[in-house]
C-alpha cells in the first residue's frame, strides 16, 4: 500500500514477492469454494503486482535519483491488487466464520 501512497518502487518489488508467496501457501492449503474463491483473488491481485511490476521496468518510469514512479497506470495497478486482496481476505474471513460454526452445531 505503501507504493500507492508515495511511489516507492521498491515496495512495489516486496509486495509482488510477497503476494505471490502467499498465493503459493494459498495453493498448498485445502479449502472449499470460498477458499478457492480466494485463492482466484489472490492470483488476480499477483497479475496486477506483476503487471505493474513490469510497466516500471520497462517503460522507464523510474526516476533514478529518487526511485519514485512516475506512472499512474502502475498506480493504478497496485490499487487493484489491494482491492483484490481485501477481496481474498473477506472471503477467508467468512470461510473461517462458516467452518466454526459448522464445527459448533
Amino acid at each position: 500500500m505503501g507504493f500507492w501512497f508515495d511511489g516507492e518502487v521498491i515496495e512495489l518489488y516486496l509486495a509482488t514477492m510477497l503476494n505471490i508467496l502467499a498465493t503459493v501457501v494459498k495453493v498448498a492449503m485445502k479449502r472449499g469454494v470460498i477458499g478457492m474463491s480466494s485463492l482466484g483473488a489472490s492470483v488476480v491481485a499477483d497479475i496486477h503486482l506483476i503487471w505493474a511490476v513490469v510497466i516500471t521496468l520497462g517503460a522507464g518510469v523510474v526516476d533514478p535519483v529518487t526511485g519514485i514512479v512516475h506512472s499512474e497506470l502502475a498506480r493504478g495497478l497496485a490499487f487493484g491488487a489491494i482491492f483484490a486482496n481485501l477481496v481474498s481476505i473477506a472471503l477467508l474471513l467468512m470461510e473461517t466464520h462458516h467452518e466454526a460454526k459448522k464445527e459448533v452445531d
